[in-house]
């Protein structure tokens, strides 16, 4: 079989992109050919995923295909299916999003495989178009673990505003504000960023 790379990949994304978090992965690209509801996309993640890329792969579409789009997973491989016609557009590329995909871990080369899109005729599988080279992903370290030693309040008594005094180490160095260093406080699902705090 001649595989020709005739699909024009414009984006690869994803977020966020520590080792081991749940992810959505984004991809933009124009085909060659026309597709319909009688072809399906595949695209095809790279030997550094597990077989199944994550537990509960769900798939959107928010540019270039119509239709509520569906997908399912066999051995790195999101098969995309379920739209209507698309004509090839630069100016109206394909986007798909997929969300809950598992990153792998960092390798020592420091970036995944090649990833690999694909559109196919339903009926035999035939490829229309290919591209084996889409790009790849380097995956960031997992965060460290902050040893938290105590924490006090001025006071005690409910509904009273008060200051808060937390003791703990970091296992890295925080950037400085200008370089968008920041601390991360979650309370009861109430989110507190700290961009100037009293450090002691």
């Amino acid at each position: 079989m001649n595989f020709l790379e005739t699909i024009y990949v414009s984006n690869l994304s994803f977020d966020p992109q520590n080792e081991g978090e749940e992810s959505t992965y984004n991809f933009t690209f124009v085909t060659t050919n026309m597709i319909d509801s009688a072809n399906f996309i595949v695209i095809i993640f790279p030997d550094d995923y597990s077989p199944s890329i994550g537990p509960n792969i769900q798939c959107d579409t928010y540019s270039g295909l119509i239709g509520v789009i569906s997908c399912s997973v066999s051995n790195r491989a999101v098969y995309i299916t379920n739209f209507e016609t698309y004509v090839p557009s630069a100016s109206k590329p394909v986007g798909i999003l997929i969300y809950g995909v598992i990153n792998p871990n960092q390798n020592d080369a420091g970036q995944t495989g090649y990833f690999t899109i694909g559109t196919q005729i339903l009926s035999t599988a035939q490829f229309l178009d290919y591209n084996s080279a889409v790009g790849y992903v380097s995956v960031l370290v997992a965060p460290g673990w902050a040893t938290l030693y105590n924490v006090t309040t001025a006071n005690v008594y409910s509904r009273i505003t008060s200051d808060f005094t937390f003791d703990f180490n970091t296992l890295m160095d925080i950037p400085k504000t200008s370089s968008l260093g920041f601390f991360f406080f979650l309370y009861r699902f109430i989110i507190f960023i700290c961009f100037q705090c009293n450090l002691y």
